[in-house]
């Protein structure tokens, strides 16, 4: 069985963590979960209004489930989120 990693990218918004990602995924050939685009598959976006705890916690718990299925297939995968907690 081949060695997967996990990426996680940490940092402020607007600070290159997608850009970073993008490039990883580049030049690596690994897979990208991004909470962003988690949140738009879900027909939803931190705008003026703001997410629920709820709905954050939802698209945690699917980036955690994706990233999961890639680590079990052997595949490496950067984590495109902000990962400001230890947890």
């Amino acid at each position: 069985m081949k060695q997967s990693y996990l990426y996680m990218l940490c940092g402020l918004p607007f600070a290159g963590k997608t850009t970073l990602a993008k490039e990883l995924v580049h030049w690596l050939g690994i897979k990208r979960v991004a909470i962003d685009e988690i949140n738009t598959e879900r027909g939803i976006w931190n705008d003026e209004t703001g997410m629920s705890s709820e709905d954050w916690a939802k698209t945690y718990q699917e980036a955690y489930q994706r990233i999961a299925a890639f680590l079990s297939q052997s595949e490496s995968v950067v984590d495109d989120s902000a990962n400001f907690t230890r947890e």
